[in-house]
């Protein structure tokens, strides 16, 4: 992590990387590999105490297809995806599908370069913060247009923090910014200011991660009403909104004014959807598609072998794991919650699913994350453990645990709930497995009738809230379990440290962190079983396709060399 800096030399770095990103076209990619397979992962890497008020590093860089030669412009790049997107709308949940159509079409204030995992100046030409880590202090980019022609300026970045503020209505997003932010001011024209009520470890990654932090136009946003993002959106990125098909297709089009000279490279976008995931990877086999988004793992290897393919994987942060409903019966007990935990082998679960494809959550952070520990070691499986934990929890043979696991309705879903219907049977545990989809789990997980199930998250950011507070909190979005909620399982320290982290330096947060994987881990409102990889199959005439952890690849400086 880099060493505290001050203020100047904050401006001087964003000033020096925007004029390279403005002149420079893209470097030609490397020579190809000799046969197509998985692309090696780079080595992550080492998790470090960042100063205070330092600015984010993540440590998070992608995997990108190589290819040699000059980038060729044109050509339309077809994805093929599971789902289509619930909106537009970056002030709502637009689900992943949507947060990757947006990440083409909007932008931010500052961003992340794909190939150094560093800080970079977007719609901001530079960026001051304070000594105290409270203010920040944006210049903005003259003579940026939003797609429907309309100027950008310091109004457009003002109206869109006053979503995150609540001052104006709209947002899903606010009580998630709200407590942290003091004040947003535009002074001038090309100036803007955040004000922070306290340094907040995670303000600079939302600023690069989160869709609710990109740009709006004010103009576009107020000229449609209600009725924005449900047919289009409005940004100042590489591409512009075309059409959207509903259940078929979103398109997006060359935006010819993008700031960026010399891209994006392909004239078009298609995200095609595609519920299959082996039917992706035959549309990408057969050239009706160009990249299968979130193929299905336990294809992989069979997939990698085939020179018509190339696999690209990164260390990724898609959470597999069991979730329970801490308010009721049998989970209401954290003994009964903890041998489930300790009766299961999470790495033959991992393994006899997911292949290389995963790897079995041990830490409550990816391995690239900054707060990851290398050396933490969490738990193992001990059968008999196990049982004496049912025996505490009042569970004997002739009364043994008894529960219905729901699983997704998907194969690795399927296929792990039997895995672990077996490993729960070794230690006297009766399991009744029940597939269901996604949208009907989201309902069933409201009624009293759940009791568990077995699922995944997909967090398109790596901000530490989303493996923590968001997961923890009270009020997190992502707690289905009512841990620390009214009428489920308690523990206010829990809470109170969650808060805590929230507004606190990343150095501060890490120790705060660290506390609370041990604390949560004790009481195991989820058991954690995976962190799958990110991969996307592709064509092997798709050069520079840039593989992150959070599975929102940019497609800018995508070429099709054909």
């Amino acid at each position: 992590m880099l060493e505290k800096r001050i203020a100047l030399f904050v401006i001087l770095t964003f000033l020096v990387a925007g004029l390279a990103a403005c002149s420079q076209a893209p470097a030609p990619a490397p020579e190809p590999a000799a046969q197509a397979t998985e692309a090696p992962a780079q080595p992550a890497a080492k998790p470090t105490e960042a100063p205070a008020q330092a600015a984010v590093q993540p440590t998070e860089v992608p995997v990108t297809s190589e290819g040699a030669g000059t980038p060729k412009q044109g050509g339309t790049l077809t994805i093929a995806q599971p789902l289509e997107p619930f909106t537009l709308d970056s002030r709502v949940d637009p689900k992943v599908e949507g947060i990757v159509a947006l990440a083409q079409i909007m932008e931010g204030l500052i961003g992340k370069d794909l190939k150094t995992g560093k800080t970079i100046p977007v719609l901001a030409e530079s960026m001051e913060v304070s000594p105290d880590g409270t203010t920040y202090t944006f210049k903005l980019r003259k003579g940026i247009k939003f797609h429907d022609g309309t100027e950008f300026d310091s109004e457009d970045v003002l109206f869109t923090f006053e979503f995150l503020t609540g001052a104006r209505k709209g947002s899903i997003y606010a009580p998630q910014y709200q407590p942290n932010i003091k004040s947003i001011e535009a002074p001038d024209k090309y100036t803007f200011v955040v004000t922070l009520n306290t340094p907040w470890e995670d303000f600079e990654s939302l600023l690069i991660n989160h869709w609710a932090t990109k740009i709006l136009s004010k103009e576009a946003v107020e000229k449609a009403g209600d009725t924005y993002g449900q047919n289009g959106a409005v940004g100042t990125g590489p591409f512009m909104f075309k059409e959207w098909v509903k259940g078929d297709h979103v398109t997006l089009v060359r935006n010819p004014d993008y700031w960026q000279e010399g891209l994006p490279n392909v004239d078009s976008v298609v995200y095609q959807r595609v519920p299959d995931g082996p039917v992706r990877i035959v549309n990408v086999k057969s050239g009706d598609a160009d990249i299968a988004f979130q193929p299905p793992l336990d294809q992989l290897t069979q997939v990698a072998q085939d020179p018509a393919l190339q696999v690209i994987c990164a260390p990724g942060n898609p959470q597999v794991f069991i979730t329970f409903n801490t308010s009721v019966p049998p989970f209401d007990n954290k003994a009964a919650r903890q041998a489930i935990a300790y009766a299961l082998d999470r790495q033959q679960l991992v393994q006899s699913v997911y292949g290389d494809y995963a790897e079995v959550a041990v830490d409550m952070f990816p391995a690239w994350h900054w707060h990851y520990d290398p050396n933490y070691q969490g738990w193992s499986r001990d059968p008999e453990k196990a049982k004496e934990l049912l025996a505490e929890a009042g569970y004997t043979d002739s009364n043994p645990l008894s529960f219905e696991l729901v699983t997704l309705n998907e194969a690795e879903y399927r296929d792990l709930g039997v895995l672990i219907q077996a490993q729960l049977a070794e230690v006297g545990i009766n399991v009744e497995l029940r597939p269901m989809e996604s949208k009907a789990l989201v309902d069933y997980r409201k009624t009293d009738d759940w009791k568990a199930d077995v699922g995944r998250y997909i967090l398109p950011s790596t901000i530490s809230d989303d493996y923590m507070w968001k997961q923890f909190g009270a009020k997190g979005p992502l707690n289905p379990m009512h841990y620390n909620q009214e009428g489920g399982y308690q523990n206010p320290k829990v809470e109170e440290m969650l808060n805590k982290a929230r507004t606190s330096t990343r150095e501060e947060a890490r120790s705060l962190y660290r506390e609370l994987v041990d604390l949560i881990t004790e009481d195991m409102p989820r058991v954690r079983i995976a962190y799958k990889k990110n991969c996307e199959v592709g064509g092997l005439d798709v050069r520079n396709l840039q593989v992150q952890g959070t599975d929102v690849f940019p497609v800018k400086e995508v070429w099709l060399d054909r």
